[in-house]
């Protein structure tokens, strides 16, 4: 499935996960949601849902393929990623 033919609810389920993972990759464990805070999250609302203070930037370069997060605004919870250094995903 191309990224164009997603539905609402699945662009919102994919925006929920990215923001909840954001949370648990942070550098700091105490910046870490517990396991039932992040549950809690994935259950609720994306609209709640606030964006970490600092998301977590990580990049993995080989030969094969890249993934790059790019730190997405907490003023109005949107960003892109690019995965495999060929898709663009804005969330």
């Amino acid at each position: 499935m191309e990224i164009g033919q997603a539905t609402k609810d699945e662009k919102k389920y994919v925006r929920k996960m990215v923001i909840v993972a954001l949370w648990c990759i942070q550098m700091k464990p105490v910046d870490h949601p517990s396991m039932s805070k992040a549950l809690e999250m994935l259950e609720g609302e994306v609209e709640i849902l606030k964006m970490p203070p600092k998301p977590f930037l990580w990049s993995i370069e080989n030969h094969e393929q890249s993934m790059v997060v790019v730190p997405i605004s907490s003023s109005n919870s949107m960003g892109t990623i690019t995965l495999n250094g060929r898709y663009c995903y804005t969330i």
